[in-house]
């Protein structure tokens, strides 16, 4: 049986013999431009909180930075600042089949190595479309497992998708791809557990640059096991997998959920649901209780009842939802300039129930449902449902919805060819 590596190189053949749709293109214009959009925002976010020391000091080829002035920096660098920037406030695309976060990986690799290279458009676009193809048909194939057994989907099948892509960009050869991706597995990062939903956007950077270290290090004449991949995707999800339902052509709207708020993925829904009762509340003082029915992905999310940072606000169930229940909306500037010490919101935070309800909200069919139940003074129970948040691909993002999330793009200046050509043909 042919190794996993040999089968992704197979798929790489078969891609390059058969350039994507017309329509798959049209679907990357759109994700590309919702990535670049996300790191613009996380930069403007990131620059005022904790600027990012770089990794690379030499400068022998440059890419853009994607937020501020666009200068151009060392093409690591650039690759390493953009992908973190684009986790920073979490509204990134994410993988519906295994809670990954592909794009904030993929595009700022493909698109520095592209500008470096000074490599045409479409080029960039197809290694893009196939770097994804890699890691969200890898992720359809392994599914939640890896989520639900404490890893971190992000460190894992988009670091192997980007090599994929990369090496297709640099015309890497079939042993320098297969020694790659065996290469790769030495530096998946699966730990979502230990590392606190602050650190994420650096270990998004960090998968960058260790993509960087295998494609290095392939041209090597150091020996690599060329078994590593097959020996450690099967612990991620916790029994062996089979290797012939690898997923090709996977990148399409049915793969990916968009995101309408700043929040981790699993409080989507339970916002919407909120937003749904802030007509039916005059003032939230008049809340008692909160009970909150939903799954074991919101469970996973953290019920911070002191905010230190506006991460953790991002990823609380105790607070986020109460800024949406309060203000009617939830926008990247409302959860930024929310204070953490609203004394309304504060209240409330210590008056929530939180129950995992399966029975409701099965995880294979509604993975981020959600249920909020606010008891009134005056006896009564005001109750508000979401099933799935507005981007999941049940309810797809449309090009207005993209357009109204976009809010930078109007003004958006840059010197990359590239950016200006995704920002031109999305919109």
């Amino acid at each position: 049986m042919a190794r996993l590596s040999q089968k992704i190189i197979a798929y790489i053949h078969e891609f390059v013999a058969s350039p994507p749709s017309n329509e798959r293109q049209n679907f990357a214009y759109l994700t590309l431009a919702d990535v670049i959009h996300a790191s613009i925002e996380g930069g403007n976010f990131l620059s005022k909180e904790s600027p990012i020391t770089p990794p690379y000091q030499m400068a022998d080829k440059s890419a853009s930075l994607w937020y501020g002035d666009n200068k151009q920096i060392h093409y690591r660098n650039a690759a390493y600042i953009n992908a973190i920037n684009a986790h920073a406030l979490d509204v990134d695309d994410t993988g519906y089949f295994d809670f990954s976060h592909p794009s904030a990986v993929i595009a700022p690799l493909i698109i520095a190595i592209a500008e470096a290279n000074k490599i045409n458009f479409d080029r960039m676009l197809y290694a893009y479309i196939l770097a994804m193809d890699v890691s969200l048909g890898l992720g359809k194939m392994v599914g939640h497992r890896p989520y639900h057994n404490g890893f971190w989907p992000t460190g894992i099948f988009p670091l192997i998708g980007g090599v994929a892509g990369a090496g297709y960009l640099l015309n890497y050869n079939k042993a320098y791809l297969d020694k790659a991706f065996n290469l790769i597995s030495a530096k998946l990062l699966p730990s979502r557990l230990h590392n606190g939903s602050d650190y994420k956007p650096i270990l998004l950077g960090e998968c960058v640059n260790h993509i960087f270290w295998a494609l290095d290090e392939a041209t090597t004449p150091h020996q690599a096991n060329l078994n590593a991949l097959d020996n450690i995707i099967p612990l991620y999800g916790g029994g062996e997998i089979s290797q012939d339902i690898f997923v090709a052509g996977a990148f399409s709207p049915s793969a990916l959920i968009f995101k309408r708020f700043p929040l981790c993925s699993s409080l989507q829904a339970l916002c919407e649901a909120a937003i749904k009762l802030h007509p039916k509340i005059n003032d939230i003082r008049n809340i008692t209780h909160i009970y909150i029915d939903t799954t074991s992905m919101v469970k996973a999310s953290l019920p911070y009842h002191k905010i230190c940072s506006q991460r953790q606000a991002m990823f609380s169930y105790s607070y986020a939802p109460l800024i949406a229940l309060k203000g009617g909306d939830f926008t990247t500037d409302n959860i930024l300039s929310a204070p953490p010490y609203d004394d309304d919101i504060k209240k409330l935070m210590d008056n929530i129930t939180l129950l995992v309800r399966e029975d409701i909200f099965p995880l294979d069919k509604f993975p981020e449902g959600a249920k909020m139940t606010c008891a009134m003074q005056d006896g009564q129970r005001l109750i508000s449902s979401c099933n799935y948040a507005m981007g999941d691909p049940r309810i797809p993002f449309h090009k207005d919805d993209f357009l109204k999330k976009w809010r930078y793009f109007s003004h958006y200046k840059t010197n990359s060819d590239i950016i200006n050509t995704v920002l031109k043909r999305a919109v």
